[in-house]
């Protein structure tokens, strides 16, 4: 666990420290997911978070995020508590108005199981893909999936509805 600790901070501080260019172009969003708590053994479960994210661009094909979510729904005593994460963003831009994605960072995540359940907490790699239709200049739409964490016992996923707004 401390390791997974020191990823994480090593991951915050360079998402957060990556230099300031002249192209630098700061945005920030909202999502709702659907995030999948899939136990080794068992069904899945599948609560909702909303999401919130800034990031910046560091040019066209490269970006840096923090993200933060919180559950807003469960499944049969399942909810998402938190999950925060640090993430680079390769960003390929296929036409005009719409690029595809992907991501590579950490997160924490928290799961409680309501009813005295209790929780579990887990710190690490997160990876996923994602893509984005822009609508006008500033505001672009998407969808995308990514593995949040995967420690031993269960994973835990999220496909995301997203609209990323910049300034």
């Amino acid at each position: 666990m401390r390791s997974a600790a020191l990823r994480f901070a090593l991951a915050l501080a360079a998402a957060t420290a990556l230099p300031c260019t002249a192209f630098a172009q700061v945005y920030g969003g909202v999502g709702v997911a659907e995030v999948e708590f899939k136990p080794d053994r068992g069904p899945s479960f599948k609560p909702t978070a909303i999401s919130g994210f800034i990031g910046k661009e560091i040019n066209p094909n490269l970006a840096a995020e923090l993200r933060l979510s919180a559950g807003i729904g469960s499944d049969s005593n399942v909810e998402v508590d938190h999950v925060f994460g640090a993430y680079v963003r390769g960003i390929l831009p296929v036409a005009r108005d719409f690029s595809l994605y992907g991501l590579l960072g950490v997160s924490r995540a928290k799961v409680n199981f309501t009813g005295g359940g209790g929780s579990v907490t887990d710190t690490g790699l997160s990876y996923g893909i994602g893509g984005d239709i822009n609508i006008g200049k500033s505001v672009a739409v998407g969808v995308e999936w990514a593995s949040l964490v995967r420690p031993s016992g269960y994973e835990l996923n999220a496909l995301t509805l997203l609209a990323r707004f910049k300034f």
